[in-house]
């Protein structure tokens, strides 16, 4: 079995802890420096590339990966086995943690932005809200689950997809460049508490 990853998550939840305190501490001075940063980026809103690399983000796109890990797994185990889990685990983590901090800190996003969430009632209410930014946070807890299970390439090419996905965020205008860091972290956190429930599910599961 392998090695739970600890200290992945120590770091990142120490790296995220320190995110959001700066954030609610010092947000005009963080504002100031977004501000800045936006300055030196071309918002294109609407631009089509832009939009798909975004969309790969989407809740829709986690649950269609989510699924796909599903039947691949049942197809091998005949059961829901510890994959499936640990990724569900790790994306019902994160879109927790975005949902709370979305809520708990209120941060507008940019003026460029026409964002209207399509969800209602209360969470699309948060949802109109910017830090952190949940597609980073989706996209970074599934590269953060299989970092170092499908090969150093595997890695490099998930973690290349999530910071694609946090730029496309900044580029289209909807978030702040802090709202994607700390959805990276967010994801970097969750995507490792993934991995150490799909372990506990697995070592559950051999010794029934």
């Amino acid at each position: 079995m392998k090695k739970p990853p600890l200290a992945s998550l120590l770091v990142s939840g120490t790296l995220l802890l320190a995110a959001v305190l700066v954030e609610a501490v010092a947000y005009p001075q963080v504002h100031n420096i977004d501000q800045e940063i936006l300055k030196h980026v071309t918002i294109r809103p609407g631009n089509p590339l832009v939009e798909a690399v975004a969309a790969t983000g989407s809740m829709e796109a986690a649950a269609i990966i989510t699924l796909i890990v599903l039947v691949w797994e049942y197809q091998r185990l005949h059961k829901i086995g510890p994959d499936t889990i640990g990724l569900l685990a790790g994306l019902a983590l994160s879109t927790t943690l975005v949902l709370l901090l979305k809520l708990g800190l209120s941060t507008p996003r940019p003026s460029t932005s026409d964002y209207t969430s399509r969800a209602g009632g209360l969470l699309g209410r948060i949802d109109q809200y910017a830090f952190p930014s949940g597609h980073t946070s989706r996209a970074s807890t599934i590269a953060s689950y299989y970092t170092g299970r499908r090969g150093t390439l595997t890695t490099i090419a998930l973690w290349s997809w999530a910071l694609a996905v946090a730029l496309s965020r900044i580029i289209q205008g909807v978030h702040w460049p802090s709202d994607v860091v700390a959805g990276l972290l967010a994801g970097w956190f969750s995507g490792s508490a993934g991995r150490i429930a799909a372990l506990a599910w697995a070592e559950r599961g051999m010794d029934r």
